[in-house]
Parts: C-alpha cells; structure tokens; sequence
C-alpha cells in the first residue's frame, strides 16, 4: 500500500518539487535535465555499490543486530526530520497500522537483520547479487511451482 506522491509535492527535497519520482509521468519531471537526472544516477549507483561492501567492514566490527539498531535509529530519526522539515506527516492510515507492522517486521527488520547476518559468512559482492536477483528467483520459482502466470508489466519490471 504504497502511498502516492503527488506531482510537485516538495516533501522538503528539492528534486521532488520538480515531479521527480511521481507515479503520473514515465518521462523526465519538468525542470530536470537528463544531465541532472544522470549525475543523481551515478551518484546513487556509486552510493548504492559501496553499501554492500560498508556493510561487511561494519559487521566486522559490531554485531549485526547492533549494527543494523543504529541503522534503524539513523533512519528513523532523518524521516521524522524530513517530515518535520517539510511539514508533512508521517503518520499512516488508521486501518493501516497492523499491516503496516507486519510489512515492517517481516520485509524491512528481517531484510536489515539478515542481510548483515549473512555478511559474516560470504563476500559483499556474492551478499549483493543473491540479494538483488531474490525478486527474478521469486518470480521463476512462482512459475515452475505455483503455475503462475507472470503478466508482461511485471516480467519488464523484473529487467
């Protein structure tokens, strides 16, 4: 239950206050150039490839429950301060609540807790490719076990 980001919404980050990651418009936001929208990309392919490797000197270091608590704390405190920032609420739906834990306990705690725990035991590298091809695996396994029918919206978001 994704909640939806409306077009020119700042949410106090400049990028976003050009329609940047709205649901409405598959082409580049007004006011972005495809210059800009390449360096945010590099610049996040860069950030996002050397996660995996600060994760394993960091659970080297400290255990993976500990190391991944003060990720959470982190986190935590830099939503509710882009949200404060911004002037928007955090809150969610009354009738989301439940579900809304759930989701958390089990995709982002358990995601967080095991992908650290799995460092321990093999290189960062192996730990990214495993991790980010589980949505592909989930999908062919779907098909050869549960007789799934994979629609073509779905197969072009697994490339």
């Amino acid at each position: 239950c994704a909640l939806p980001i409306s077009r020119g919404a700042s949410y106090g980050l400049p990028f976003l206050r050009a329609g940047f990651m709205t649901s409405h418009s598959p082409t580049a936001p007004v006011g972005v150039s495809n210059r800009h929208a390449l360096v945010v990309l590099v610049f996040l392919t860069i950030v996002w490839g050397l996660n995996w490797p600060a994760m394993k000197l960091a659970v080297e270091g400290f255990p993976p429950w500990q190391f991944r608590a003060f990720c959470a704390a982190f986190g935590i405190v830099a939503l509710f301060a882009i949200a404060h920032l911004s002037g928007r609420s955090v809150r969610p739906p009354p009738g989301l609540w439940w579900k809304l834990a759930l989701a958390g306990v089990l995709n982002v705690a358990g995601w967080q807790v095991f992908s650290a725990m799995s460092l321990q035991y093999i290189e960062s590298g192996r730990g990214a490719i495993v991790a980010y091809t589980m949505p592909l695996m989930t999908a062919l396994l779907s098909i050869a076990v549960l007789g799934e029918k994979i629609s073509p919206q779905i197969g072009r978001a697994h490339v």
